[in-house]
């Protein structure tokens, strides 16, 4: 998926096409990530840290996501008031 969205760009605004690619790298993070709790040998501290960083990368692009709406959707409202 992350080939095409990088290679067709089937979004026409550059903006939400690099949304879209953070969203497949963070997908790709957050499954590599997965095998860390799988693993044996961990303690239950260190397992916690590393869920609090994966919860930590979520929360950080969920806040960047809002923050894309809430101006793309300014741009829109500013548009049609004209």
């Amino acid at each position: 998926m992350m080939i095409y969205i990088c290679v067709v760009r089937p979004q026409l605004s550059k903006l939400l096409l690099a949304m879209n690619i953070i969203s497949e790298f963070l997908l790709i993070v957050v499954h590599g990530f997965s095998w860390i709790f799988l693993n044996p040998d961990y303690s239950e501290e260190e397992l916690q840290f590393y869920g609090f960083i994966l919860i930590g990368f979520i929360a950080i692009y969920l806040m960047i996501n809002w923050v894309v709406v809430i101006y793309i959707t300014a741009l829109n409202i500013k548009e049609k008031c004209r």
